[in-house]
C-alpha cells in the first residue's frame, strides 16, 4: 500500500478537499486494491461527494473481502437508509445482527433494525402491498412488543384491508402492552368513524381504572365526553383535574366552553383568560421527549433527532408543585393552539387560536 498517498488523502479529506482526497485514494487503490483502509477512505470520500452509487460499490467490495467488516456494513446501511432503500438496509441489518456485538451495540442495532422494518412496511403499504406490509410490522412487534410505530403501521394495514375489527383489537391490545396514549387516540378515531363510541369510552375508562391518577388520561376521557355531548360527565371529570394543575390551556378552554353552555359567563371568561395567560406557548399533539421536538403530524421517526418511536401525546400542563409536563414550548411562537388527538374533528374549531407548526389474518386476530 502507498502509505504516503493514503495519508495525504486523509489530510485532504480532513480539510474538506474531497475531490483531491478521492483522486489520492484512487491512486492508492491502484497500488493495493484490497486494503480496507484505502477502500473505506475512498467510500467515505465518494459518499461525501454525493457519489453514493460508487460508494455503495466500494463498500460491497469490502464486504466481499470480509463479510464480518462491521464498519463497512454499518456505513453501507447508513447510505441505504439515507437513500430510503429500506429493503437493502434491511438485508444489511440482518447481517449486522448476526455478528458478535457488545450488549450496547446490539441494543443500538436492534433499535435501528426495528426502524428499518417499520419503514420497509410503510413503503409496502403505500404501494398497496398489504401482505408484505403486514409481515414487516408483525416482525417488528415480535422483536419488541413496545415498539409503537409497528402497531400504528399494522393498524393502518388492517384498515386499508378493511379489517376494521382487527385494527380495533390491535389498538386495544397495543395500548395494554405499551401504555402509549397515541394508540388510544387511534382507537378513538376508528371507533367514532365506525359509530362505536361505547367501545372507546370503555377503553378510556378501563385504562383510567388501572391508573386513576393519570391526569392526561382523565383529560382525554373528559374531552371525549365533551365531543360526545356528554356535558355533565365532561364537566365533572375536567373540573376534578382543574384542582390538580396550575396551568393547562386545553383544559381551561374546554371548561370555559362548558361554563358558557351552562350560562355561567363569568366563570367561562375566567377559564378563557387562564388558557390565554402565557404568550409563548404552542400546544401540538406530539412531542419528542428526547429532543423536545414538537409536531402536528405523527411520524414513526422524530424529524429532529431521528429516533424511531419517540413521539408522545401528553398535553402541555403544569401540575401544582411540579415542573411542566409535555415538553417545552417551541421557541418563536406566540399563539396558543389546543392540542387535538388525531381523531379530533373541526367541531371544536371555536376553541382554537391557531398557530403555525414547526418544521417538522382473520378478523379478530391480533396480528
Amino acid at each position: 500500500m502507498d502509505v504516503s498517498t493514503t495519508r495525504l488523502g486523509k489530510i485532504y479529506q480532513s480539510e474538506k478537499n474531497i475531490h483531491e482526497a478521492i483522486r489520492l485514494h484512487r491512486k492508492a487503490r491502484l497500488a493495493d486494491d484490497q486494503s480496507t483502509e484505502v477502500l473505506f477512505g475512498l467510500a467515505q470520500n465518494l459518499d461525501a461527494a454525493h457519489q453514493s452509487d460508487e460508494a455503495v460499490g466500494i463498500l460491497k467490495e469490502m464486504i466481499t473481502l470480509d463479510e464480518t467488516n462491521l464498519t463497512a456494513l454499518m456505513r453501507l446501511r447508513e447510505i441505504y437508509m439515507r437513500l430510503s432503500r429500506w429493503e437493502d438496509a434491511h438485508f444489511i441489518g440482518e447481517k449486522i445482527l448476526k455478528l458478535p456485538l457488545s450488549d450496547e451495540n446490539r441494543e443500538r442495532e436492534q433499535t435501528a433494525f426495528l426502524g428499518i422494518k417499520f419503514e420497509k412496511g410503510m413503503i409496502s403499504l403505500k404501494q398497496n402491498q398489504i401482505e408484505p406490509a403486514r409481515r414487516s410490522f408483525k416482525s417488528a412487534i415480535k422483536m419488541n412488543k413496545n415498539f409503537l410505530p409497528a402497531y400504528i403501521g399494522l393498524g393502518e394495514t388492517y384498515v386499508k384491508a378493511s379489517r376494521m375489527e382487527s385494527a380495533l383489537t390491535l389498538f386495544e391490545k397495543g395500548y395494554d402492552m405499551t401504555k402509549n396514549l397515541i394508540l388510544l387516540h387511534r382507537l378513538e378515531a376508528l371507533c367514532l368513524e365506525m359509530g362505536q363510541p361505547d367501545r372507546i369510552l370503555q377503553a378510556y375508562q378501563k385504562a383510567l381504572a388501572k391508573d386513576p391518577r393519570h391526569i392526561a388520561l382523565k383529560f382525554y376521557l373528559g374531552k371525549l365526553y365533551y365531543r360526545l355531548e356528554m356535558i355533565d360527565e365532561a364537566f365533572d371529570l375536567l373540573s376534578e383535574i382543574e384542582g390538580q394543575v396550575e396551568y393547562f390551556p386545553d383544559l381551561h378552554k374546554i371548561l370555559g366552553n362548558l361554563y358558557f353552555r351552562r350560562g355561567d359567563y363569568f366563570l367561562a371568561a375566567e377559564r378563557f383568560r387562564k388558557g390565554l395567560a402565557l404568550k409563548t406557548v404552542v400546544i401540538v399533539p406530539y412531542y419528542c421527549p428526547l429532543c423536545d421536538y414538537h409536531s402536528l403530524i405523527w411520524s414513526g421517526r422524530c424529524a429532529r433527532c431521528s429516533q424511531w418511536g419517540s413521539y408522545e401525546a401528553i398535553p402541555l400542563m403544569i401540575q401544582k408543585g411540579q415542573k411542566r409536563l409535555g415538553g417545552s414550548p417551541p421557541a418563536g411562537l406566540t399563539k396558543i393552539a389546543i392540542s387535538v388527538s388525531p381523531s379530533e374533528s373541526s367541531e371544536d374549531a371555536h376553541l382554537i387560536v391557531s398557530s403555525p407548526p414547526r418544521a417538522a389474518a382473520k378478523s379478530g386476530e391480533l396480528f
